[in-house]
């Protein structure tokens, strides 16, 4: 029986996601977006913040872009941001985000994903070559997931929602495909309607 209840302890420190972090402090990282902006504690003070972590080539990722495009643009700018975290490099998402000619943006535009005008957070600098990569070919993994494993994110989409004193207060991963889409997105305006009041 000990032995059985040390199990279920280690298993849920082990395998905990991102709802363990409800009601904490936005874990402490740094970084710097593609638009130059400075990613500290301190950007988490004063706005409600959505943080969505997604990764290129992940379907429901790209599925849920133009819903939080919509969101950035419904609630002010004074009083709302969204983070976009992903485990690239700088050089592989600026390049996804724009509209001069590579295999990344080529990629975006024939999933038919318009480029990403809210904060993009790169997880590292460095790009990883995959010994597949060529003129070719286009490998889309992971460069690092640093800021990733502090969230204890297991899956892309995760989105947390952090209110103005930075505390994460609303959890949800992956995104629901198709019409079953609507609940998800009502839940989540609602969350932070609340929080920006």
């Amino acid at each position: 029986m000990k032995a059985l209840l040390i199990y279920f302890i280690c298993s849920s420190l082990l395998f905990s996601d991102g709802s363990s972090l409800l009601d904490n402090s936005v874990p402490v990282f740094t970084g710097v977006t593609l638009g130059n902006k400075n990613v500290d504690p301190s950007y988490f003070k004063g706005k409600v913040t959505l943080i969505n972590f997604w990764s290129l080539g992940c379907r429901p990722c790209l599925q849920e872009m133009p819903f939080l495009a919509q969101l950035d643009t419904v609630f002010p700018d004074s009083a709302f941001q969204i983070l976009s975290i992903a485990p690239h490099s700088r050089e592989r998402l600026a390049a996804y985000n724009s509209d001069l000619p590579s295999r990344y943006s080529g990629f975006r535009k024939a999933c038919g994903a318009k480029m990403i005008k809210y904060d993009v957070l790169p997880e590292c600098e460095v790009t990883i070559r995959s010994p597949t990569d060529d003129d070719e070919h286009l490998t889309l993994s992971h460069d690092s997931d640093e800021i990733s494993k502090l969230f204890n994110v297991d899956m892309y989409p995760t989105t947390f929602v952090v209110d103005k004193s930075g505390t994460i207060r609303y959890y949800h991963s992956g995104y629901p495909m198709g019409s079953s889409d609507s609940l998800y997105k009502l839940q989540l305006m609602k969350e932070i309607e609340s929080l920006c009041k």
